[in-house]
Order: C-alpha cells, then structure tokens, then sequence
C-alpha cells in the first residue's frame, strides 16, 4: 500500500524577553509539542500515513520543533525565507552554527528531510510572510509555540495562526505562558 504524508506546518517565537518569549518559556512546551506529534504519527500510521514537519530554522521554537522532530524520527523539510547565506545574518553568532548544522543535515536529507530557501532575492521583513505563506501550502495541520498575543510585525507566528485559522486548517496552539495546550478541528487531520 502506498504510504500517505501528512504535512504538518510548524511556527513560533523567536526568543525574546517578553512574556512567552524566553528561551526557557518556549523550552517549557517541548513535551507538549513531542506528545503532539507522536498523537499525530499515531494518527497518520491508521491510514498508512507519515508526518512531514515543514519548519523554517530561526533561532527559538523553530530550532525547537526541529530538533524534538529529529529525536521522534520524523523527517523535517526546511523553508528559508532568503537565500541561505543571507538568511544566516539573521542569526547571532553563538546561534549561527547550530542553524547551519540543522540546514546542511537537511540538504543531506537527513531522515528524508530537505531544504529550500522561498525567496533567494527576497527582502526583509517581506520575505518572512511569503514564508509563511508557503508554510502553509499543502499543509495538513499547523503547531505553534505561540504567546497568544495580536502580532508585533510582519511574518509572525499570529500572522501564521490568523491564515490558517481562515482556512479551517487543523491546528495546535501551545502557549509557553501557561504551558497550555488548545487544538482546534484536529479530529479533520486525516480526513
């Protein structure tokens, strides 16, 4: 029997110092995000189906989803919204090498990951909300690792959460505030 993928859209915070935001707060939700998706793969496998994360790679949550995907075996296909030296200035120096290691793990592959930048000649901030766009195409189900908060930019986690809320997609919200979990129409996941 042929195998069924499942693509499941992942967005959240970079860290910051504000609620919801540190790197501890998002850290928090790990196991919930693990526990999300092995529900998922559970899910997926009555139908002889698979997992697909699609995730950028900024420094935070997306790092987070990455690596908690990678540990469960689910392969992880990488959207950089710019071309990916260009993309990598958007990082400090301490985090520039674990985005680079998680992006050449991708371009090998890696579990049947891959990589692709959106947007080679893209421009900031625009670029981060055709990313999101992209996200979103083709996908089955979104998580975020998000505070709940209206967005501050363009490209946010909120921005992500309002389009997929507009077009009825299956979604999780985790919030690091309060360690919450909400899903919404995920019983519509394999459908």
């Amino acid at each position: 029997m042929n195998c069924c993928i499942f693509q499941v859209a992942f967005s959240g915070h970079r860290p910051s110092n504000s609620t919801g935001r540190t790197l501890a707060e998002l850290r928090s939700v790990s196991v919930s995000l693990r526990d999300c998706l092995v529900e998922l793969i559970s899910v997926t496998s009555q139908v002889n189906g698979e997992v697909h994360l699609v995730v950028s790679v900024a420094t935070g949550a997306d790092q987070l989803a990455i690596e908690v995907a990678h540990n469960i075996g689910i392969p992880v296909h990488l959207l950089s919204p710019l071309a990916k030296d260009e993309f990598l200035k958007d990082f400090e120096e301490h985090d520039k090498a674990n985005a680079l290691n998680l992006i050449e793990l991708s371009e090998k592959g890696f579990n049947g990951g891959s990589f692709r930048e959106v947007n080679k000649f893209g421009q900031r901030p625009d670029c981060y909300a055709e990313t999101n766009e992209e996200l979103l195409k083709g996908a089955d189900a979104l998580i975020t690792i998000w505070n709940g908060e209206p967005p501050h930019g363009v490209g946010g986690v909120a921005d992500v959460w309002r389009s997929a809320e507009q077009n009825n997609l299956p979604r999780v919200h985790l919030n690091p505030v309060n360690n919450s979990r909400e899903d919404y129409a995920l019983d519509q996941f394999v459908k």
